[in-house]
């Protein structure tokens, strides 16, 4: 009984402490999962400072089931909730919520702000990076006039409401309000297909917005800007996973720099599922001329440009193959396969279809490149004759067509494009003693062709490279293998290790992560660590590059067989601290008087920018003629540097097809990518 009137009055104690806490200068609130403190300071209507003043034990952040002090209104006097816009006299900072694929490079942009102010009054970022829902201070001096980040959770209060005037466009408002098309789009869904009179939209609300309001009149535009003459001169298009800048620009017909006018935040790349805008008429190319693909003989009386490269030396009569699948298909054969037209059906026929036609237009674009060669050999003396087929991506066709090659008996075959195709084909021609090229497909199986020749290096030949870069620098590196623990990377890494040179100056790890932590341990004081990485994932990947780059030491160097400049969560300067360095199968210097001239060249031409795609068919057309002697015989491939490609061919057995193994190797130095020189650096 005692024990129980113990308990009693010490549960009665609590409570009124408890009660008198509540009822106080502050209440207790328990963290659930998913909560942050700039959700606690949204829901209470209290400061981020103010919560951790009275909280100083999460300054490092939450955790599940801890009890928090949320002080009352009272307590904190003159506090300003960040859902509104801090007037001058208050605090010195607002606060931003990171979203999805933002980068601070992006941040800093938006709030005119240097990168190196946003991470000095927020240290944390040199730890971890910058994290998905992470609420961020931003100094109020000059990011006070910018607008306010755009999120699902910002309430109204945040917003003004705008009726849409006639004559508007999603270009004249974005422009206006300096938002972005795609920030616009999240903001208002329901004008995705176009802006009508009297519709209600929502915009952040900035200073100038607010005083709008007050006086009910329409924000005018700066008078500097000149408005669109109309809807149809501008187009909205919705950025896809597979889209590339110089897709875009062939595709409208534009410059890069009519693209970046309107959408400036494009300098830091395509983001896939973000709406841009296309300037319609403001085309400063002329449009492309049309591809004729036909059977054609290269004479000199029909060629009078110059020459784009020095002298081949070998002259002579030679006949060329080119297999490729310039059609996916008639249309019939299209429709056919598809159930719609649909062209946000996700299909297995519909992705089947839209490989068919991406790989058409790469042959096209190819080939665009290869005539390009044919003509510069003709001013060189060669008399040349092209057959050309189309194989329509059909396994079919292409053994049906082996039948005319054997009669026409061409000195070398392009093609076909897919692997299996080229292997068929090989086995036909094999007898005829005919080299089969596949240009184009990585894979290829050439293990009983010799006469198949696999012009794209395998993934085997780029960890050859890095083994051979890592033996070239053996006596003063410390290398750091640092990938998550999953068989290719094993393999991957295994297949390094095992083209390492043994070296008693050379110390080698091998760290398996699922998140990249402990990376300070692991490196040499006075060696440069090169940390390896064969890996994928980009989670991962985005983790590790800002944990290295956090430990800001200048003896990193960060060696990578995956292209990270491409992945959108990765900040490029970090990459350019780290003295980033990665395999390539291309590589092509637009500062080069070569390129320059092929550029030229290609523009006169086709009236349009060359793709890659282009620059290999010039290589390789060059290269399927070089190879002949005087005698018209091919004794055995010669090693050569392309514009964009490079040729080192080896068999790996007598009965095996040659292979080319030739990979490049460049680092970022000054944000710029340079091939590597192989000499040994001094230590």
């Amino acid at each position: 009984m005692i024990l129980n009137k113990i308990f009693l009055f010490v549960l009665l104690f609590f409570t009124a402490c408890l009660v008198t806490a509540q009822s106080g200068d502050y209440r207790y609130h328990t963290v659930e999962p998913g909560e942050t403190l700039y959700g606690l300071s949204r829901k209470y209507n209290v400061s981020i400072d103010a919560l951790l003043g009275a909280n100083p034990q999460v300054a490092d952040g939450l955790n599940v089931g801890v009890v928090v002090l949320i002080p009352n209104n009272s307590s904190v006097a003159g506090a300003i909730a960040v859902t509104q816009q801090p007037d001058s006299s208050d605090a010195q900072y607002i606060y931003h919520r990171v979203l999805a694929k933002e980068t601070l490079y992006g941040i800093s942009k938006k709030y005119d702000l240097p990168i190196e102010t946003i991470e000095s009054d927020n240290p944390e970022l040199a730890e971890r990076g910058l994290q998905i829902g992470q609420v961020i201070r931003i100094a109020k001096a000059r990011a006070s006039q910018e607008p306010f980040a755009v999120s699902g959770e910002v309430p109204i209060g945040d917003f003004v409401i705008r009726v849409v005037q006639a004559g508007e466009t999603v270009y004249s408002i974005t422009r206006e309000a300096k938002l972005l098309a795609d920030e616009f789009f999240q903001l208002n869904p329901h004008t995705v297909d176009g802006l009508k009179e009297g519709q209600e939209i929502r915009l952040p609300a900035t200073a100038a917005a607010r005083q709008a309001m007050k006086e009910d009149s329409k924000v005018e535009p700066p008078t500097e800007q000149k408005e669109p003459a109309k809807d149809s001169d501008y187009k909205l298009y919705q950025v896809k996973a597979d889209d590339s800048m110089e897709a875009l620009l062939r595709k409208y017909r534009i410059s890069q720099a009519d693209l970046l006018e309107v959408n400036p935040e494009l300098k830091d790349g395509l983001i896939s599922g973000r709406y841009i805008i296309i300037p319609l008429k403001k085309s400063t190319l002329a449009k492309p001329a049309p591809v004729k693909v036909e059977e054609k003989e290269f004479t000199l009386a029909e060629k009078s440009s110059p020459s784009l490269v020095g002298s081949m030396g070998k002259k002579g009569q030679r006949s060329v193959a080119v297999l490729l699948p310039f059609k996916a298909g008639t249309e019939k054969e299209v429709v056919e396969e598809l159930e719609s037209d649909d062209e946000t059906d996700q299909s297995p026929k519909r992705q089947r279809v839209k490989r068919r036609e991406r790989d058409a237009q790469m042959s096209l674009e190819f080939y665009t490149g290869f005539t390009l060669a044919m003509d510069t050999l003709v001013t060189q003396g060669y008399q040349l004759q092209v057959k050309v087929i189309d194989t329509k991506a059909d396994a079919k066709t292409v053994a049906r067509e082996a039948t005319t090659i054997q009669a026409i008996k061409p000195d070398v075959v392009v093609g076909p494009l897919y692997a299996k195709h080229a292997t068929t084909l090989a086995k036909q021609l094999e007898k005829d003693n005919i080299f089969v090229f596949s240009p184009l497909s990585r894979g290829v199986d050439n293990s009983e062709n010799n006469n198949l020749v696999a012009v794209i290096p395998s993934k085997e030949h780029e960890y050859e490279k890095v083994a051979k870069y890592l033996n070239t620098h053996a006596d003063h590196i410390n290398v750091i293998f640092v990938n998550t623990d999953n068989p290719q990377s094993r393999a991957a890494v295994k297949t390094i290790r095992s083209r390492m040179f043994a070296s008693e100056n050379t110390s080698v790890k091998e760290i398996w992560l699922s998140r990249a932590s402990g990376l300070s341990s692991h490196l040499h004081p006075t060696r440069e660590n090169i940390f390896v990485v064969v890996d994928q994932q980009q989670a991962f990947l985005t983790d590790l590059v800002s944990k290295l780059y956090a430990l800001r030491n200048s003896n990193i160097r960060l060696l990578s067989t995956t292209d990270l400049i491409g992945v959108e969560t990765i900040e490029v300067r970090y990459l350019n601290a780290m003295r980033y360095t990665c395999t390539d199968l291309f590589f092509i210097d637009y500062s080069s008087a070569a390129v320059i001239q092929f550029v030229k060249a290609y523009r006169e031409r086709y009236q349009t920018e060359p793709s890659r795609a282009a620059f290999q068919g010039f290589d390789m057309g060059l290269y399927a003629i070089a190879i002949f002697e005087n005698n018209g015989k091919v004794s055995y491939l010669p090693p050569k540097s392309g514009l964009a490609t490079g040729y080192n061919f080896r068999r790996s057995t007598v009965a095996s097809g040659p292979s080319n193994d030739h990979v490049f190797l460049v680092e970022m130095k000054d944000f710029l990518l340079r091939p590597v020189s192989e000499a040994p650096r001094l230590p």
